[in-house]
């Protein structure tokens, strides 16, 4: 007999050793990296569908509290992840179900908004009601060696989370580089870089770019180098240089930093999101690819939180791409969902 319930805290164990199993290609510490770093981890956000006859979890989605963006208001969020369902369970409606039950906890909670990231299962998720909105990520190709990219008058280093004051302009510099920007997770605590970014779960690395008079932060990055592909997971710049070059020559301090750090040969591919820049490199060729992964649904009965009559999830993706979806294009689609903010 299958039963629907959360989790509980004797179960967790079992839990992760359930979404490694299903998915085989992503290790169990990865998971457990995930819900140790998260301030807002909790038993009684994990859903599961529990076989009582031989004891065992069969299926479970896990909800992620969190803010997003659109439009330049902060709305309540629902993020869903982990959404997983053992091999000999599966077509027996067991996700859907448990999706169903994950919408109505959010309603009772005002989240105004669902996000989830799907590929492969983005037509089970279109069946629930939910759209998928484009971005694209720019990719260019330079000199790993022989190119000065630092920036005068700064230097790179690891950020200092201990520093009350600098995870204020981290939180800072984060909320007003991304302020017209959509979709994105809203950082509203200092406590969120400490727990999540200072642990990212697939281990990436952050660095900040700071003054070399007197170490204030001017920007912060998270980069990832895999093989000779070097990937913008996180960015944010200070009002100065935001507005003089939208934060270029920062970004490019922070890459050339990442270059030298890992010894890196040759010629590197770098991929940033398309919305930042036309081209961060001036003098190489850009292409661009379209991605569909991330999926939202408004939880319909819910008001925005401004109080305005609700929109349905079309108008809403609309605004979240800054246009119609079939027109959005690199240079027009406002749609970011920095890679570090990923559940």
């Amino acid at each position: 007999m299958i039963q629907y319930r959360t989790l509980k805290e004797e179960e967790l164990e079992e839990w992760f050793d359930h979404v490694a199993l299903v998915f085989e290609s992503t290790p169990r510490e990865y998971f457990t990296n995930h819900w140790k770093n998260d301030a807002a981890s909790s038993v009684d956000n994990i859903f599961i569908a529990y076989d009582d006859s031989v004891k065992k979890i069969a299926s479970t989605v896990r909800l992620v509290p969190r803010k997003i963006q659109i439009d330049q208001q902060v709305l309540l969020a629902g993020g869903i992840a982990e959404v997983s369902t053992r091999p000999e369970y599966r077509k027996q409606g067991l996700a859907k179900r448990l999706m169903q039950i994950v919408v109505d906890v959010m309603r009772s909670r005002e989240m105004y908004m669902g996000v989830l990231s799907a590929t492969k299962a983005a037509p089970f998720y279109k069946t629930l009601g939910w759209i998928s909105v484009p971005n694209f990520w720019s990719i260019q190709t330079i000199p790993s060696e022989g190119v000065d990219y630092s920036m005068k008058g700064t230097k790179v280093r690891a950020p200092n989370y201990q520093s009350k004051e600098e995870l204020h302009l981290l939180v800072k510099h984060h909320r007003e580089f991304n302020y017209d920007f959509n979709g994105l997770i809203y950082r509203d605590s200092e406590e969120y870089y400490t727990s999540w970014i200072q642990n990212l779960a697939d281990g990436t690395p952050s660095y900040v770019l700071v003054s070399s008079d007197n170490d204030s932060v001017v920007a912060f990055a998270s980069i990832s180098v895999q093989d000779k592909t070097i990937t913008i997971k996180d960015f944010a710049t200070d009002k100065e240089n935001h507005t003089q070059n939208g934060g270029r020559a920062a970004l490019q301090a922070l890459i050339g930093h990442a270059i030298s750090s890992s010894s890196l040969s040759g010629v590197v591919k770098i991929r940033y999101p398309s919305v930042l820049f036309e081209k961060l490199y001036t003098e190489a060729d850009v292409t661009t690819e379209k991605h569909e992964s991330f999926m939202y649904k408004c939880i319909d009965d819910l008001a925005k939180n401004s109080g305005e009559v609700r929109r349905t999830i079309s108008v809403v993706a609309e605004e979240i791409c800054g246009g119609p979806l079939d027109k959005a294009t690199p240079s027009t689609c406002k749609h970011v969902f920095w890679e570090a903010d990923k559940f």
